[in-house]
Parts: C-alpha cells; sequence; structure tokens
C-alpha cells in the first residue's frame, strides 16, 4: 500500500473523527458502566437478608436427609428474585455447604470466622465488606443472615454479585458491534470530509499546475457547491491567483519575444546609417585628394546618416518615456490651429521636394482650444504625416481633415499611397509595423511612428484606429478632448496653403 496514500487529509480527518469517536465511546461506555453497578448495588442493598433466610428454611423444610441438595435447589430460586446477589449457606466454621451458582460446595473457598461473626454482629449496617468465596481473596459487599437448616447452625451469606455491563455480553457479539460500528463511522466521515477533501484536492493540482512550463489549465472553473464557504473563497482565491499567474507567464513570454524582436529590428535599422557613416567618414579621412564638390557630397551624405540615427534613438527614447507606467501629461488649453501649422512649415519642404501636394484645414481659429499637452499633439501630427509623406508616391496628396464633435476634436491625416491591406488594419499601431512588403517605398525607421501615436492618445483619452479604401491611401483619424464642449459637429475643410502654384494644387485637391 502507498505509504503516501496515508497522509493525504481525507485520510487524517477520517483518522480523527474515529479516534473522537472512540474516546467518545469509551466515555459513553464508562458511564454506563458506572450507573449499571450503581444500580445493582442499590438493589443488593435494598435485599432483605431476613426475608432470604425465611424462604430459605421454608424451601428446605425440616427433614435431614438431603438438605443441602435442596438447599442447591431453593438458593437458585431465590436468585430469579434478585440476580445481583449470589446465595451461600455456610456453617458457623465458614465452610460453604450449599450455593446459588450451580457448583459443587467444595470448589469454594472458606469463609474466615472473624468476618462471618463481625457481619453477624454488626447491627448498624445491614451491608459491609466480605468475600467471595469463588474468588480467593476477592473482596466485595456482603451481607449476613443465621440461619438453622436441618439441625446444622449457620448463616445465609450474600455476597454482590461482579456484574458488568460488557462482561454480560458475548466477545463475538462486542466485536461485531464494534466492528460495524467503526466501519459506519469511518463511512459516513469520509463522504462528509469530501467535501473539504475534495476542493483542497483540486487546490493542490492548480498549484502543482502552475510548476509546468505550459500550464494552461483554467483553475477557475469546477468549484465545488456543496465545500464549506471558507473553502469555496478559498478555491476561488488560488484560482483567480492561478489565472493571473498564468496570465502574467504569457505576458512575459510576450514581452521576452518582443524585446528579441526589438533587439533584432535596432540591429537592423541602426546598422545601416552607422555602417554609411563609417564607409563616408572613411572615405573622407582615406583620401587626400578628394575635390571640394565631393567632400561636401559625401559630409551632406554622412549628415543626413547622422540625423536618421539621431531620429531612430529619439523614437525609442520617446517610446520608452511614453510607455512608462509614471508617465504624466502637461496639459493646457491651446490651439489645434497652431499645431497643424507647426506640423505644416515642418515638413512643407519634404513634401515639395517629393512633388507631393500637402493640404491642411482653414478656418482652426474658430475651433475651441485644444486641452492636450502641445508638445505630445505636435509629435503626434508630425509623426503621422511623416508617415504619410513616406508612403506617398510622387504627385499624391497628403491632407489634413478636422472635424468637432461634443467634448472632442476629430482629425484625419489621409494619404494617397498603395494603403494597408485588410488582415494588417489591426497591426499598423504594433511595435516595429513596417507596413507589406513591396507596398510602396521603403520607409526609414524602426516602425514606432505609429506606436508612439497611439500611446499619445491613449494618454489624452481619446480614440485612434486606421481605414484604407479598397481603392488607394489609407487614413489615420484620432480624437482628443476639448477644453469646452462645441455647439454642434462641426467640420473645417483642408487646403493649400502656398499660392505660387494655386492651379496645381487646386486640381490635386479636386482630384482628391
Amino acid at each position: 500500500m502507498n505509504l503516501a496514500a496515508l497522509r493525504t487529509i481525507r485520510i487524517r480527518l477520517v483518522a480523527v473523527v474515529l479516534l473522537v469517536c472512540v474516546v467518545m465511546l469509551s466515555m459513553v461506555l464508562w458511564s454506563m458502566q458506572r450507573s449499571h453497578e450503581r444500580a445493582h448495588r442499590e438493589l443488593f442493598e435494598a435485599y432483605d437478608p431476613t426475608f432470604a433466610a425465611r424462604l430459605l428454611v421454608q424451601g428446605v423444610g425440616n427433614g435431614v436427609d438431603g438438605e443441602t441438595t435442596r438447599a442447591d435447589a431453593t438458593l437458585r430460586q431465590m436468585v430469579g428474585l434478585n440476580p445481583t446477589v449470589d446465595l451461600y449457606w455456610v456453617n458457623r466454621e465458614g465452610t460453604v455447604l450449599a450455593s446459588s451458582t450451580g457448583r459443587p460446595a467444595r470448589e469454594f473457598e472458606s469463609i474466615p470466622r472473624d468476618m462471618l461473626t463481625r457481619l453477624a454482629s454488626s447491627t448498624a449496617e445491614k451491608v459491609g465488606p466480605g468475600v467471595d468465596p469463588r474468588f480467593a481473596g476477592a473482596t466485595k459487599p456482603a451481607a449476613i443472615e443465621p440461619i438453622d437448616l436441618g439441625g446444622v447452625p449457620g448463616y445465609l451469606y450474600i455476597v454482590h454479585k461482579d456484574l458488568s455491563l460488557l462482561g454480560s455480553i458475548a466477545w463475538s457479539d462486542l466485536a461485531w458491534l464494534v466492528g460495524c460500528w467503526i466501519a459506519l463511522t469511518a463511512l459516513a466521515a469520509h463522504f462528509a470530509l469530501r467535501g473539504i477533501s475534495d476542493p483542497l484536492t483540486r487546490l493542490a493540482r492548480h498549484v502543482e499546475s502552475l510548476d509546468t512550463a505550459n500550464s494552461s489549465m483554467p483553475a477557475t472553473d469546477g468549484y465545488s457547491s456543496t465545500a464549506p464557504s471558507e473553502i469555496r473563497r478559498l478555491e476561488h482565491g488560488v484560482g483567480s491567483l492561478a489565472k493571473r499567474i498564468a496570465e502574467q507567464v504569457q505576458a512575459l513570454k510576450a514581452a521576452d519575444d518582443e524585446r528579441r524582436v526589438l533587439f533584432a529590428s535596432i540591429s537592423h535599422d541602426l546598422r545601416t546609417p552607422i555602417s554609411s557613416l563609417a564607409g563616408y567618414i572613411e572615405t573622407v579621412a582615406s583620401r587626400d585628394h578628394l575635390g571640394d564638390e565631393e567632400r561636401k557630397r559625401l559630409c551632406a551624405i554622412s549628415l543626413d546618416e547622422t540625423k536618421l540615427l539621431v531620429r531612430l534613438l529619439d523614437d525609442l527614447m520617446d517610446l520608452a518615456r511614453l510607455a512608462s507606467p509614471e508617465m504624466k501629461i502637461d496639459r493646457e488649453p491651446f490651439p489645434l490651429s497652431e499645431a497643424v501649422a507647426l506640423v505644416y512649415r515642418r515638413f512643407e519642404a519634404a513634401a515639395a521636394s517629393k512633388n507631393v501636394v500637402l493640404l491642411v484645414p482653414s478656418g482652426l481659429e474658430a475651433c475651441p482650444p485644444l486641452d492636450a499637452d502641445p508638445a505630445m499633439v505636435e509629435r503626434l501630427l508630425g509623426n503621422l504625416v511623416q508617415n504619410a509623406i513616406e508612403h506617398t508616391p510622387p504627385g499624391g496628396t497628403v491632407r489634413i481633415d478636422a472635424r468637432l464633435a461634443g467634448m472632442w476634436a476629430e482629425i484625419q491625416v489621409t494619404d494617397t499611397g498603395p494603403g494597408i491591406p485588410p488582415d494588417q488594419l489591426a497591426q499598423v499601431f504594433e511595435r516595429f509595423y513596417h507596413g507589406p512588403a513591396g507596398a510602396g517605398p521603403a520607409k526609414s525607421g524602426l516602425g514606432l511612428g505609429l506606436a508612439i501615436a497611439k500611446r499619445i492618445v491613449e494618454l489624452h483619452g481619446g480614440e485612434i484606429r486606421a481605414r484604407s479604401p479598397p481603392v488607394r491611401g489609407a487614413s489615420i483619424r484620432f480624437t482628443l478632448p476639448l477644453v469646452q464642449e462645441s455647439s454642434g459637429q462641426v467640420s473645417f475643410p483642408a487646403r493649400f496653403e502656398n499660392r505660387s502654384s494655386s492651379s496645381m494644387h487646386e486640381r490635386k485637391l479636386g482630384e482628391a
């Protein structure tokens, strides 16, 4: 038998219940035995020796022959009146002549003569300490009455029987009774304690499952409705804890995977500008006869690579700062038109160099001020515009539209690039997303621009989402809080700010 099975809580609880029941049974039996002995003692003390002596004399008669046999029979009949006593006919020397036990007189011990004299001379009490003729030296309560049978002077000697409650039951019957009682008690305790042991067993399994590498067991399932409330609460608490630990393990695995992707992306995207910088600097340093134009060209390229490297590092630092739980934003009222104007001036040249039309909304001066962080809003709008310009081919359009609805300003940045596949719309705001391969011009950077934009919008309590029409292009729409509620829904259409090429831009606007 497995010893570990004997150490389970159910076995131990059953053993405790059996032990308590055995102790209680022993106390009950002891109490019953004491009551039994007290009742027998009262019956013995109520027995009248004088009356018994008269019955014996009448039963035996005055004959001489066969008085011993008749005395044995009479004494046995007299015991039926009080089964708590043994009756003996003894002579004055203490020799037993007849008894109610049915045993021959020669098998009994003689009763000391001085004890008979003391009991016979006592008038204060009828009962005193005596000896049992069946057991040498055994002292028991006894009474005595002088009697003369067949001319033989002697005594009717009355001894209290040692009647035990258990002694009156056969050992086989007692063993069967105790065995059945133990079996029934153990069975009842087993089923009664299942409500405690079964939930604890499940809890042990749940806790053991946490030690496995691929534990995904729903530990909050399978609660026992019959278990005590404390066990159910403990089971629910441990199950919830196990579920949270499993979720945290999955989160740690996801974070570890993201860390590996981060290192791979950083090493890949930083290696290109660093390698280019090293090559150009080595070229300038190793060639002594470079012309001024060539030197300027190499230095300009090196400067561009340096700016790209700085931009990549800034994106990493900004995303780490924004992702921190302790990140606080400095809200203040400021006009949306100011942020749009700053972004327009910042990317106007980049759009023109790529022959991309940049359209911005007009009439924003009438827009209520935003309740947001100015630097973050400028970074948010700048990331979206820069991303749109990079993905828009020459001759395309990037436009910014704005609309007010209640306490929110809704801004949308739209481009005419290759768009986003429908199955990737949910991934565009993830870190290191670069878009589908071959969908458009290669994007320089780590793919953190939209992830940073999403985090800025979330810090302001707004929402951001991407949409890609079936024809072409993509749009990113987000919301920011206003200082005061706007009156109804107000739209601010986009227009082109540069008047020098109005005809071309009006045509682009009409096409858009």
